[in-house]
């Protein structure tokens, strides 16, 4: 039974209405909503306007709820390089975008290269290559919601 609906206005997943439910049994390529971490990395977002600012304060630093698909559970070994991620010995080719698209062209700090063993969840977009999402900003604490996306109308 859904608890709530929110409308996701950005290009990082399909614009439209998501069905909102607890977040119970996450599992790896469900669509989520989560607050980024607040740190260097997610403030630069900010910054930028790739992390948007909301009325409500549900997120550290007043930012809107981030839409994503979960790529990684906590304690499972995320390994972040310049061509891609490997989730638990699986290659991913979502590769870091270190220039934002143009005209504007600027560098993007991305979360320094490396293997982790997280605690929360890595978070990233399938439907946008472009999508900040931990490739840049890490990996978030706890889940929202569970969504399901239901289309553009009601």
């Amino acid at each position: 039974m859904p608890i709530g609906l929110a409308y996701n206005s950005t290009l990082s997943m399909p614009v439209g209405w998501y069905l909102l439910f607890p977040p119970k049994n996450i599992k790896i390529g469900d669509t989520v909503l989560a607050c980024a971490p607040l740190n260097k990395y997610s403030i630069l977002g900010i910054k930028r306007g790739y992390i948007g600012l909301a009325k409500n304060k549900d997120c550290p630093g007043g930012t809107k709820y981030l839409v994503k698909k979960v790529a990684a559970l906590p304690y499972e070994a995320v390994t972040l390089k310049s061509y891609g991620i490997t989730v638990a010995s699986k290659f991913t080719a979502y590769r870091v975008i270190s220039n934002s698209p143009p005209p504007a062209e600027q560098h993007i700090k991305h979360y320094p290269y490396g293997k982790y063993e997280i605690n929360g969840y890595w978070l990233i977009s399938t439907y946008n290559k472009l999508s900040y999402d931990s490739r840049y900003f890490g990996p978030v604490k706890t889940i929202a919601y569970k969504a399901l996306y239901i289309g553009t109308k009601l």
